[in-house]
């Protein structure tokens, strides 16, 4: 029999579901739902339904699928506007890849909730660039920009608007229950 490649898309489960995440590969990779942290934060908050868009035997072929449906459904990332997990355009063809014991680790890791540890030196300089970063007007403008430009979607507005309202609703609550 021969090997067929399966290109799918992510979609969240809420009522009017979006598009979240792109991808190629075989029926293994098809089953596993986990992808990446975004991946699966998105996955976990609005549900997932994965659907298969095209199968083929030609691994190419599928790979250019991939290619068109990221940009499509703009699930890549990094492009401004969009809203997805896919880390790449797509197009890469990893399939068979195997990688290093570290990355395995890593990954093992994040599947199963746990953080992966960092040295104290490396917390140190993680610090100290976050602190760099956040002094820089190119990177402040750069963040308020991505703000404004999540108002423009009105499902953001929303779900933002409702989890406040849960937000201060908890907090009075408490104040509340710390007066009896």
């Amino acid at each position: 029999m021969k090997k067929m490649f399966f290109v799918y898309v992510d979609w969240t489960c809420e009522e009017i579901p979006r598009p979240f995440y792109v991808g190629k590969g075989n029926k293994n990779r098809l089953k596993k739902l986990v992808r990446n942290l975004h991946h699966s934060n998105i996955a976990r908050k609005y549900g997932l339904d994965r659907r298969v868009e095209y199968i083929t035997p030609v691994e190419p072929e599928s790979l250019d699928i991939e290619k068109k449906l990221i940009l499509e459904y703009g699930t890549h990332v990094y492009t401004k506007g969009n809203w997805g997990a896919n880390y790449t355009l797509g197009g890469d063809g990893t399939s068979g890849a195997k990688f290093p014991p570290l990355t395995e680790k890593h990954k093992n890791a994040v599947r199963k909730g746990a953080s992966y540890k960092r040295s104290d030196e490396t917390k140190k300089r993680m610090s100290i660039a976050a602190h760099k970063r956040a002094q820089d007007p190119d990177y402040i403008k750069k963040l308020s920009d991505i703000r404004k430009s999540r108002w423009q979607d009105e499902a953001y507005q929303k779900n933002h608007s409702d989890k406040m309202k849960l937000a201060w609703k908890r907090k009075f609550e408490m104040k509340e229950n710390s007066n009896d």
